[in-house]
């Protein structure tokens, strides 16, 4: 993810961003409590690497998900319920749709 998308999640300038990467600028709580709302993170992960990353599963597959661009909320759901499913449940869906295709 480029700076600026990343800002752009947390109401930040890529220039912003950059300032906190590069050690210029320090990270007020505020951006920490964004960071942590926007990518599902937990919050004494990010400060001090202690525990998961993320919150739960589902948390963790909502932020790749929301990293792919610009879907509604629909598209969102059908993703998070696809990769949820059992491996051999998304083999009978990528048949199915396999079959439309051609």
């Amino acid at each position: 993810m480029s700076q600026e998308a990343f800002g752009e999640r947390i109401a930040l300038v890529r220039s912003g961003v950059s300032n906190i990467e590069s050690g210029k600028r320090g990270v007020s709580d505020r951006i920490i409590k964004l960071i942590c709302q926007e990518f599902y993170v937990e919050e004494d992960w990010l400060l001090h690497g202690k525990g998961d990353m993320f919150k739960t599963e589902d948390e963790f597959y909502k932020v790749i998900i929301n990293s792919l661009g610009e879907l509604d909320d629909l598209d969102k759901k059908m993703i998070m319920e696809y990769v949820k499913l059992p491996k051999e449940h998304r083999q009978v869906f990528k048949d199915f749709m396999k079959n439309i295709k051609e």
